[in-house]
Protein backbone atom coordinates (compact mmCIF):
# COMPACT_ATOMS: atom_id res chain seq x y z
CA UNK A 1 0.00 0.00 0.00
CA UNK A 2 1.64 3.47 -0.86
CA UNK A 3 1.60 4.99 2.40
CA UNK A 4 -0.45 8.32 1.79
CA UNK A 5 -0.49 11.05 4.08
CA UNK A 6 -3.96 11.08 4.59
CA UNK A 7 -5.93 13.99 6.20
CA UNK A 8 -9.59 14.47 7.97
CA UNK A 9 -10.80 17.28 9.28
CA UNK A 10 -14.00 18.65 11.56
CA UNK A 11 -15.48 22.01 12.32
CA UNK A 12 -18.13 22.21 14.74
CA UNK A 13 -20.60 24.89 14.86
CA UNK A 14 -22.07 25.95 18.84
CA UNK A 15 -25.66 27.12 19.80
CA UNK A 16 -27.25 29.81 18.91
CA UNK A 17 -27.80 29.95 22.79
CA UNK A 18 -24.10 30.34 23.07
CA UNK A 19 -24.00 32.62 20.06
CA UNK A 20 -22.39 30.39 18.04
CA UNK A 21 -19.40 29.24 20.65
CA UNK A 22 -18.15 25.61 21.24
CA UNK A 23 -18.21 24.57 24.70
CA UNK A 24 -14.97 23.31 25.68
CA UNK A 25 -16.21 19.99 26.75
CA UNK A 26 -17.73 19.36 23.80
CA UNK A 27 -14.83 20.14 21.71
CA UNK A 28 -12.94 17.48 23.92
CA UNK A 29 -15.11 14.94 23.69
CA UNK A 30 -15.78 14.87 19.84
CA UNK A 31 -11.85 15.21 19.49
CA UNK A 32 -11.60 12.14 21.42
CA UNK A 33 -14.22 10.52 19.90
CA UNK A 34 -12.59 11.16 16.06
CA UNK A 35 -9.08 10.07 17.38
CA UNK A 36 -10.62 6.88 19.03
CA UNK A 37 -12.98 6.30 15.50
CA UNK A 38 -9.45 6.49 13.35
CA UNK A 39 -7.70 4.26 15.72
CA UNK A 40 -10.46 1.46 15.66
CA UNK A 41 -10.30 1.64 11.82
CA UNK A 42 -6.73 1.19 11.62
CA UNK A 43 -6.91 -1.52 13.83
CA UNK A 44 -9.63 -3.17 11.99
CA UNK A 45 -7.95 -2.82 8.42
CA UNK A 46 -4.45 -3.78 9.48
CA UNK A 47 -4.32 -5.80 12.88
CA UNK A 48 -1.35 -4.11 13.93
CA UNK A 49 -0.67 -0.55 14.53
CA UNK A 50 0.95 1.22 11.25
CA UNK A 51 -0.38 5.02 11.97
CA UNK A 52 -0.46 7.48 14.35
CA UNK A 53 -2.79 10.66 13.59
CA UNK A 54 -0.78 14.24 14.19
CA UNK A 55 -2.86 18.06 14.43
CA UNK A 56 -2.00 19.61 11.37
CA UNK A 57 -4.21 22.52 12.06
CA UNK A 58 -6.53 24.36 14.61
CA UNK A 59 -9.00 27.12 14.55
CA UNK A 60 -10.95 29.04 16.48
CA UNK A 61 -14.95 30.46 16.14
CA UNK A 62 -16.47 27.04 14.82
CA UNK A 63 -14.31 25.05 16.23
CA UNK A 64 -11.91 23.80 13.55
CA UNK A 65 -9.40 20.92 13.74
CA UNK A 66 -7.36 18.72 11.38
CA UNK A 67 -5.58 15.21 11.78
CA UNK A 68 -2.81 14.07 9.34
CA UNK A 69 -2.33 9.94 9.14
CA UNK A 70 1.34 8.90 9.56
CA UNK A 71 2.83 5.95 9.20
CA UNK A 72 5.00 5.24 12.09
CA UNK A 73 5.76 1.97 12.02
CA UNK A 74 7.29 -0.43 9.58
CA UNK A 75 4.45 -2.97 9.99
CA UNK A 76 2.36 -3.67 6.73
CA UNK A 77 -0.65 -1.82 5.45
CA UNK A 78 -4.11 -2.95 3.83
CA UNK A 79 -5.41 -0.06 4.25
CA UNK A 80 -5.78 3.70 5.67
CA UNK A 81 -7.62 4.17 9.13
CA UNK A 82 -8.85 7.78 7.63
CA UNK A 83 -10.26 5.58 4.40
CA UNK A 84 -12.02 2.85 6.18
CA UNK A 85 -13.61 5.68 8.64
CA UNK A 86 -14.79 7.57 5.70
CA UNK A 87 -16.51 4.41 4.47
CA UNK A 88 -17.89 3.62 7.74
CA UNK A 89 -19.44 7.32 8.07
CA UNK A 90 -20.94 6.96 4.65
CA UNK A 91 -22.83 3.45 5.25
CA UNK A 92 -24.00 4.90 8.22
CA UNK A 93 -25.16 8.24 6.75
CA UNK A 94 -26.59 6.31 4.59
CA UNK A 95 -28.70 3.44 6.37
CA UNK A 96 -26.36 0.63 4.42
CA UNK A 97 -26.80 -2.56 5.81
CA UNK A 98 -23.36 -3.56 5.17
CA UNK A 99 -22.45 -1.52 8.32
CA UNK A 100 -22.83 -4.81 9.92
CA UNK A 101 -19.46 -5.64 8.83
CA UNK A 102 -17.73 -2.93 10.50
CA UNK A 103 -16.85 -3.55 14.17
CA UNK A 104 -18.83 -2.54 17.42
CA UNK A 105 -16.15 -1.07 19.05
CA UNK A 106 -15.80 1.33 15.66
CA UNK A 107 -19.71 1.98 15.47
CA UNK A 108 -19.62 2.88 19.36
CA UNK A 109 -16.87 5.65 18.64
CA UNK A 110 -18.70 7.05 15.90
CA UNK A 111 -21.94 7.41 17.95
CA UNK A 112 -20.35 9.19 20.72
CA UNK A 113 -19.12 11.85 17.57
CA UNK A 114 -23.04 12.46 16.58
CA UNK A 115 -23.84 12.59 20.51
CA UNK A 116 -25.58 15.79 21.51
CA UNK A 117 -25.92 17.00 17.88
CA UNK A 118 -28.81 19.83 18.22
CA UNK A 119 -28.41 20.04 22.43
CA UNK A 120 -24.74 20.35 22.88
CA UNK A 121 -23.58 21.60 19.65
CA UNK A 122 -25.69 23.08 16.43
CA UNK A 123 -24.05 20.57 14.26
CA UNK A 124 -20.65 19.62 12.80
CA UNK A 125 -19.31 18.40 9.46
CA UNK A 126 -16.35 16.00 8.64
CA UNK A 127 -14.14 16.02 5.74
CA UNK A 128 -11.37 14.95 3.58
CA UNK A 129 -8.46 15.57 1.79
CA UNK A 130 -9.77 13.62 -1.04
CA UNK A 131 -12.75 13.87 -3.21
CA UNK A 132 -14.32 11.80 -0.42
CA UNK A 133 -17.85 13.17 0.56
CA UNK A 134 -18.03 15.55 3.18
CA UNK A 135 -20.33 14.00 6.13
CA UNK A 136 -23.06 16.20 8.35
CA UNK A 137 -23.18 15.70 12.00
CA UNK A 138 -26.50 16.32 12.97
CA UNK A 139 -29.46 14.85 15.11
CA UNK A 140 -30.32 12.88 11.29
CA UNK A 141 -26.92 11.10 11.58
CA UNK A 142 -27.49 10.70 15.32
CA UNK A 143 -30.57 8.69 14.76
CA UNK A 144 -28.53 6.83 11.82
CA UNK A 145 -25.78 5.98 14.30
CA UNK A 146 -27.73 4.67 17.17
CA UNK A 147 -29.87 2.11 14.35
CA UNK A 148 -26.16 1.18 13.50
CA UNK A 149 -24.96 0.70 16.94
CA UNK A 150 -28.28 -1.54 17.08
CA UNK A 151 -27.44 -3.45 14.17
CA UNK A 152 -23.83 -4.39 15.04
CA UNK A 153 -25.05 -5.26 18.75
CA UNK A 154 -27.36 -8.12 16.64
CA UNK A 155 -31.18 -6.07 16.59
CA UNK A 156 -33.46 -7.50 14.97
CA UNK A 157 -34.16 -4.75 11.45
CA UNK A 158 -37.52 -3.25 11.86
CA UNK A 159 -40.11 -4.07 9.45
CA UNK A 160 -40.36 -1.50 6.63
CA UNK A 161 -43.78 -0.60 6.19
CA UNK A 162 -42.53 1.62 3.08
CA UNK A 163 -39.78 1.44 0.72
CA UNK A 164 -36.59 1.80 2.78
CA UNK A 165 -33.15 3.42 0.92
CA UNK A 166 -31.87 5.90 -1.33
CA UNK A 167 -33.84 6.94 -4.37
CA UNK A 168 -33.13 9.98 -6.79
CA UNK A 169 -36.06 12.15 -7.24
CA UNK A 170 -37.60 16.09 -7.57
CA UNK A 171 -39.83 17.94 -4.91
CA UNK A 172 -42.19 20.44 -5.66
CA UNK A 173 -42.52 23.36 -2.58
CA UNK A 174 -40.71 25.86 -0.79
CA UNK A 175 -37.35 26.33 0.83
CA UNK A 176 -37.68 27.49 4.77
CA UNK A 177 -35.36 27.86 7.42
CA UNK A 178 -31.67 27.81 5.59
CA UNK A 179 -28.80 27.29 8.08
CA UNK A 180 -26.07 28.39 6.18
CA UNK A 181 -22.72 27.54 8.50
CA UNK A 182 -20.45 25.88 7.30
CA UNK A 183 -20.46 23.57 3.42
CA UNK A 184 -23.26 21.81 4.10
CA UNK A 185 -26.33 24.06 3.88
CA UNK A 186 -29.53 22.55 5.49
CA UNK A 187 -32.87 23.85 5.06
CA UNK A 188 -36.86 22.69 5.10
CA UNK A 189 -38.82 22.35 2.01
CA UNK A 190 -42.34 22.25 2.76
CA UNK A 191 -44.20 20.07 0.18
CA UNK A 192 -46.59 21.54 -2.27
CA UNK A 193 -48.74 18.59 -1.94
CA UNK A 194 -49.67 18.27 1.66
CA UNK A 195 -47.48 20.73 3.18
CA UNK A 196 -45.19 18.20 4.73
CA UNK A 197 -41.96 19.58 5.79
CA UNK A 198 -38.90 18.00 4.58
CA UNK A 199 -35.56 17.96 5.64
CA UNK A 200 -32.51 19.02 3.25
CA UNK A 201 -29.02 19.66 2.77
CA UNK A 202 -27.29 21.60 0.03
CA UNK A 203 -23.84 22.31 -1.13
CA UNK A 204 -22.74 26.36 0.20
CA UNK A 205 -21.59 26.41 -3.46
CA UNK A 206 -25.72 26.84 -4.49
CA UNK A 207 -26.12 29.57 -1.88
CA UNK A 208 -26.82 32.12 -4.95
CA UNK A 209 -29.40 29.69 -5.83
CA UNK A 210 -30.87 29.24 -2.54
CA UNK A 211 -31.27 32.75 -1.80
CA UNK A 212 -33.31 33.40 -5.00
CA UNK A 213 -35.36 30.05 -4.04
CA UNK A 214 -36.15 31.14 -0.79
CA UNK A 215 -39.50 31.73 0.37
CA UNK A 216 -40.88 30.82 -3.10
CA UNK A 217 -42.41 27.94 -5.26
CA UNK A 218 -39.13 25.69 -5.60
CA UNK A 219 -38.51 22.79 -7.23
CA UNK A 220 -35.22 20.58 -5.70
CA UNK A 221 -33.71 17.19 -7.18
CA UNK A 222 -31.52 14.92 -5.46
CA UNK A 223 -30.70 11.63 -3.60
CA UNK A 224 -33.68 11.04 -0.72
CA UNK A 225 -33.23 9.04 2.04
CA UNK A 226 -36.62 6.67 2.96
CA UNK A 227 -36.63 5.25 6.19
CA UNK A 228 -39.51 2.72 5.39
CA UNK A 229 -41.29 4.18 7.87
CA UNK A 230 -43.60 6.50 5.94
CA UNK A 231 -43.63 7.37 2.07
CA UNK A 232 -41.83 10.57 2.38
CA UNK A 233 -38.37 10.75 2.20
CA UNK A 234 -37.00 12.18 5.55
CA UNK A 235 -33.73 13.70 4.20
CA UNK A 236 -33.13 15.42 0.74
CA UNK A 237 -29.56 15.33 -0.68
CA UNK A 238 -30.19 18.13 -2.65
CA UNK A 239 -28.18 18.20 -6.60
CA UNK A 240 -30.18 21.21 -8.30
CA UNK A 241 -32.85 23.96 -7.25
CA UNK A 242 -35.20 25.81 -10.05
CA UNK A 243 -37.69 27.63 -8.86
CA UNK A 244 -40.92 27.42 -10.61
CA UNK A 245 -42.18 29.63 -13.54
CA UNK A 246 -45.56 30.65 -12.26
CA UNK A 247 -46.19 33.07 -15.74
CA UNK A 248 -46.53 31.26 -18.67
CA UNK A 249 -43.49 32.38 -20.90
CA UNK A 250 -45.78 32.75 -24.16
CA UNK A 251 -42.56 34.02 -26.26
CA UNK A 252 -41.33 30.70 -26.44
CA UNK A 253 -44.42 29.88 -29.02
CA UNK A 254 -43.11 32.76 -31.21
CA UNK A 255 -44.28 32.09 -34.77
CA UNK A 256 -45.52 28.29 -33.91
CA UNK A 257 -48.38 28.48 -34.88
CA UNK A 258 -48.01 31.02 -38.25
CA UNK A 259 -50.13 29.90 -41.06
CA UNK A 260 -48.04 28.32 -44.21
CA UNK A 261 -48.93 30.35 -47.15
CA UNK A 262 -48.29 27.22 -49.46
CA UNK A 263 -51.77 25.72 -47.86
CA UNK A 264 -55.42 26.43 -47.14
CA UNK A 265 -56.92 25.83 -43.93
CA UNK A 266 -59.56 23.47 -43.61
CA UNK A 267 -60.55 25.32 -39.68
Amino acid sequence: MTDKKNEVSITIHGLDVDNGAVRGDVLVRKLKALISSLKESEKFANDKKVFDYFVSDLRMGSAYAKFKEKRTTKNNASDSGVSIFSSAMKKIYNADPSISKFPKSLISNIRNLTTGAGKEFSHAEVAYNTKEKIVRIDDFLQKRADEAYRIVNGAEAQKEKFYRGIAYGSFDGVLKEIDARGTLVRGKIILTAGAVEIDCVMNTEDIPTIRECFNIRTVIEGAAHYDGETQLPIRIDVKSIKPVKHDADMLQWKGAFKPNKNHDLDW
